[in-house]
């Protein structure tokens, strides 16, 4: 059987940095170390135990982060015929795939807000107006979701093949 991988200081303080980072848009700090970690390893896909070990984590803690993380789109399971183990590797655009699958729940959240009307008809006026802007706002997401991913490939396919930080290395390397 073989080991799992082995992080090295700049790995760990990558996941690390990551994971805190993710914590700020209000998620969970082992869903960013669990998606951190899968955005830089090398291998095709990794096993849910092995993960566990990498990450220090307990094999709940994988479970539950990877169940957020494929619910989010942001990472895909890989099923190995006759093993019954989980594997898992991050989406290679997350981002996009993101984008593409949160209209779902866009609509649902869309849809339970337009439901206080229903629900509630003694609403407040200032509870009214939060139910208001929240419908709206996910209406105006919807309407803004197509263009959104249409954008983000087109810059994709435009962007330079040296990434952002290769040509700052260059640069920097032609001005000492």
């Amino acid at each position: 059987m073989k080991s799992p991988p082995q992080l090295d200081e700049q790995q760990r303080l990558f996941i690390d940095n990551f994971a805190q980072t993710w914590t700020l848009a209000g998620t969970n700090a082992m869903d960013g170390r669990v998606l951190g970690y899968l955005l830089i390893m090398d291998a095709e896909y990794i096993s849910s135990a092995d993960l566990g070990s990498v990450l220090s984590a307990s094999p709940g803690s994988i479970s539950v982060s990877t169940r957020r993380l494929l619910n989010l789109a942001m990472i895909k399971r890989h099923w190995i015929p006759g093993d019954r183990n989980h594997y898992f590797s991050a989406e290679s655009d997350p981002w996009g795939s993101f984008l593409e699958n949160g209209r779902e729940p866009t609509a649902r959240l869309r849809e339970a807000t337009r439901m206080a009307h229903q629900l509630i008809p003694s609403l407040s006026a200032s509870s009214k107006a939060r139910i208001d802007n929240a419908t709206d706002y996910f209406i105006w997401i919807e309407g803004r979701t197509d263009s959104l991913v249409e954008e983000w490939e087109a810059y994709k396919k435009a962007r330079p093949s040296e990434t952002v930080f290769e040509q700052s290395d260059k640069d920097s390397q032609r001005s000492a």
